[in-house]
């Protein structure tokens, strides 16, 4: 689930690639979402089958992903129109809701809280992150990543599963972040920012049809 909302954000701006270790914290809360335990404590059981999310992601206040759909439009206008047909047909909307498999093989390993913050590590090499804690439903995690390419700084959040078919997640940091060119608007003096994402998933169907999990 981690690495389909990480594509979600697919676009043919360089932006992408800065925020990759920012949204880590994203990846955090796709795999904690689909944990029904951690230590001694036990959330709902997600379901699986076809899950769909919708992350919205704010840095000092400002929408993330407005900006890249209109740095999108401005690219677009600069181009010849043969070429600007070509180049729209390869755009993605940044910010549009992601679908993601859950297997019933995922969803029974991710009862294993050690093996999903093993499998967060590899995914995101660049933090590292705190056992998670749990209280009813929901679960509250921190870290903190290392990446002068992306962000450098502190994450905190929470996950709530509110039923086995639908779960959020708000999480923030503050720290410093490599801002791309044309988007200097985003960071203080120094590139530092401060980072808000909130995360929305719902199931869907039974069948994730052809979506890979």
């Amino acid at each position: 689930m981690a690495s389909e909302m990480d594509m979600s954000l697919t676009c043919p701006t360089p932006p992408r690639h800065s925020i990759k270790t920012a949204l880590a914290s994203a990846a955090l809360a796709a795999l904690l979402a689909v944990s029904p335990q951690a230590g001694a404590q036990t959330l709902t059981a997600p379901t699986p089958g076809l899950w769909q999310t919708q992350t919205r992601l704010h840095l000092n206040g400002q929408d993330f992903f407005a900006a890249l759909r209109k740095m999108q439009q401005d690219a677009l206008q600069s181009l010849p129109p043969a070429q600007r047909q070509q180049m729209q047909a390869m755009m993605t909307d940044p910010g549009a809701p992601s679908k993601n498999c859950l297997t019933a093989q995922e969803a029974a390993r991710s009862r294993d809280p050690k093996t999903l913050l093993d499998d967060l590590s590899k995914d995101s090499p660049g933090c590292r992150f705190d056992t998670p804690t749990v209280s009813g439903n929901v679960m509250r995690f921190k870290g903190r990543c290392t990446d002068p390419q992306g962000f450098t700084g502190d994450l905190a959040g929470d996950m709530q599963m509110l039923s086995a078919k639908e779960w959020k997640a708000t999480y923030v940091g503050k720290g410093k972040m490599n801002i791309p060119e044309g988007m200097k608007g985003f960071g203080a003096p120094g590139g530092l920012v401060e980072m808000r994402m909130e995360t929305h998933s719902r199931w869907i169907a039974a069948s994730c049809g052809n979506t890979a999990p």
